[in-house]
């Protein structure tokens, strides 16, 4: 049940990127890791990192429009999802996995078709041993939101990963 987080997987991380989900986002921003695969055609960028906190922007071109000229509401999603985990992986250690299962999400109003920046905050609320919980807003570059979103991330033991290791 549920799909693994879109930006990094805890299990994916490189031992020289450090121990950690936080040392493996500031890799991921400084250049030296890249984002999968799947969100890098999106033009998604990690501009800020913290514990408990993650920025992202995003300029949406016209592959990311649908009828009537309005913002696909994936591309939104998408990024609401993707700060959400971010969000959470700050504060795991190595050896964790997390798995979306649940999210609330409220779209403000259409986004009218236009090459404005998009800024999201992802921002953690609590961390549990096995499970966390993470809001998140994507805003234009004028300050209009766009969408919130809060999401509750299931934390488990990476794949091969013993279940005395690392916890939050």
């Amino acid at each position: 049940m549920g799909t693994r987080v879109s930006l990094a997987n805890i299990d994916q991380i490189d031992d020289r990127y450090g121990e950690s989900g936080l040392q493996h986002l500031h890799a991921i921003m400084d250049g030296e890791c890249e984002l999968l695969t799947n969100l890098q055609p999106l033009g998604i960028k990690l501009v800020d990192v913290q514990p408990g906190q993650v920025s992202l922007t995003c300029t949406p071109d016209e592959s990311m429009s649908c009828a009537h000229d309005f913002r696909s509401l994936d591309i939104v999603s998408t990024l609401l999802d993707t700060a959400t985990s971010a969000a959470l992986l700050t504060v795991l250690p190595q050896g964790k996995s997390l798995r979306w299962m649940d999210s609330k999400v409220s779209h403000a109003k259409p986004d009218a078709h236009d090459k404005r920046l998009f800024s999201v905050t992802g921002t953690l609320v609590e961390c549990r041993p096995t499970f966390g919980i993470a809001n998140a807003t994507v805003m234009t570059d004028f300050g209009a939101v766009v969408a919130t979103a809060r999401s509750t991330l299931r934390i488990s033991d990476a794949p091969g990963v013993s279940e005395t290791s690392g916890s939050p």
